[in-house]
């Protein structure tokens, strides 16, 4: 993270043998000059902790924020207040020489809530002011929006959505299957502190006791969520991107991300199998920011066709973008088909928040044997490993791809009651359908208009016999839509 003026800080722990803490390693000037590293340990009994997650704030960036976790039992640690990993909360002024708040256990995450949270489930955003976020996207609990508006002195908690299990245990908690988010999530904050959230999407079940679990790779799916959205109910069915009636995920509003057709012909193939990450599924590892004109960028990891080694295929980084702060969603463009990666494993994508006229700055990481998976997980031998920097130009406006030749305007007045209006343009003459969605994706209305010639035209919506409650309009022409969001009040 930046520290101090032009400075840098670091934190990681410490892999193999003996983990006395964390090692914190800062310098005055980023990119030159010599570290000071100092030993942060946990508390007095309990010194081995784990997976730190880091962000600094305040002028100059000297504020420094730190999350840890305490070490599980089979990593060698021991229950700390009734969780077998417990996430604790740390804040320096500066840079980690002194601790005005140390090993603070959020009383919304403690053993009343949860009976332990996971390893690498938890990310900060990058401050906005004196405002703070981070959330928590376990499989196995709440998916928890943690917020402070004071540099860390008081927080709130948000429940994006309910776990179907509460208080799950390995060792007493029977599930049947559910849709839940996968251990991989970002978030930003926006110019008005706004967060905005993304997250990969998984299937598990839990069928019998002990640590072991059934996870369904082939799941596809990135989600999104922001502060003026309603939370997701406990439904098993609530994340299933499949156009189950219970799920809750609307493409181009909450569902953002999914692997993509590369060859057009209607289907997805793959070859033989897909390499597993975990719980991890076809879709993952989403990335985002947002820029000063309010486009979010997102990037994720996902298994695409037509790019394989003759028994896998491997994941690109693909990316989307939200010209107008998340209400709606362009086309998905393939980073990796431009350059000499086309047949590496690009996983772990993470971009940079500056973004500067479109530009998105982002890294990824792949191995030089060329073959999916990770060694950890039995899919090849270990091997050296490349991080890649990168930059990439997306494009974001009316001429966009992803409007693929027509354009669809916000619904003036919004909130509306009664007759509310659109604006479609389209380059290409064609059949345009408009359809009132409500917020489980139910078509409540639907009307087609042929034989449109291209051009800009106008047409009312008539919402009076709706409830007072969020809707969503979507404009389909030739193949390709547009969702957009509307308020009846």
């Amino acid at each position: 993270a930046p520290w101090g003026e032009n400075g840098e800080i670091t934190c990681a722990h410490i892999s193999g043998g003996n983990n006395d803490g964390l090692l914190i390693n800062r310098r005055v000037e980023k990119g030159a000059g010599e570290w000071e590293e100092i030993l942060f340990q946990g508390p007095a009994g309990y010194e081995m902790i784990f997976w730190p997650s880091m962000t600094t704030s305040g002028i100059d960036h000297n504020t420094m924020h730190l999350l840890v976790l305490t070490a599980p039992e089979v990593f060698g640690g021991i229950p700390y207040q009734g969780q077998n990993g417990a996430l604790l909360y740390s804040r320096s002024q500066d840079g980690g020489t002194t601790w005005d708040i140390q090993h603070h256990l959020f009383e919304e995450l403690d053993s009343a809530n949860y009976t332990a949270i996971r390893p690498d489930s938890y990310l900060w955003a990058e401050s906005k002011g004196e405002t703070l976020a981070f959330i928590v996207a376990d499989i196995w609990m709440d998916l928890v929006l943690m917020k402070s508006t004071d540099n860390g002195d008081t927080w709130e908690k948000t429940i994006i959505w309910e776990h179907p299990y509460p208080l799950f245990d390995w060792e007493t908690t029977i599930t049947d299957t559910f849709y839940c988010a996968d251990n991989s999530g970002n978030i930003a904050l926006d110019e008005n502190s706004l967060a905005h959230i993304v997250f990969g999407i998984s299937r598990a079940g839990h069928f019998e006791t002990g640590n072991s679990y059934t996870f369904f790779p082939y799941t596809d799916g990135i989600a999104y969520w922001n502060e003026t959205m309603p939370a997701f109910s406990n439904d098993l069915n609530a994340f299933n991107p499949y156009g189950h009636p219970n799920s809750e995920l609307i493409e181009n509003y909450n569902l953002v991300g999914w692997t993509q057709d590369v060859n057009g012909n209607g289907e997805i193939e793959f070859l033989y199998d897909i390499i597993t990450y975990n719980q991890l599924g076809i879709s993952t590892m989403p990335q985002i920011v947002r820029s000063e004109s309010n486009i979010l960028y997102l990037i994720f990891s996902s298994t695409t066709e037509t790019f394989d080694n003759g028994i896998y295929n491997y994941k690109h980084i693909w990316a989307r973008a939200s010209p107008d702060g998340g209400t709606s969603w362009g086309s998905f463009i393939d980073l990796i088909t431009d350059n000499s990666h086309i047949y590496d494993e690009c996983i772990y994508p993470a971009m940079a928040s500056f973004v500067e006229d479109g530009l998105i700055f982002f890294t990824f990481q792949f191995n030089i044997d060329n073959e999916p998976g990770l060694g950890w997980s039995n899919c090849h031998g270990w091997c050296e490993n490349k991080i890649i920097v990168a930059d990439y130009k997306i494009e974001v406006g009316i001429n966009e791809k992803n409007y693929e030749n027509f354009f669809v305007s916000q619904n003036q007045p919004n909130p509306a009651k009664g007759i509310t209006g659109i604006y479609v343009e389209t380059l290409k003459p064609g059949t345009i359908s408009i359809e009132i969605l409500d917020v489980t994706g139910r078509v409540i209305d639907k009307t087609i208009y042929e034989k449109i010639k291209a051009g800009k035209h106008s047409f009312k919506l008539n919402i009076s016999s709706l409830n007072n409650g969020v809707y969503f309009y979507k404009v389909s022409i030739e193949g390709n839509s547009v969702t957009k969001k509307m308020i009846v009040n």
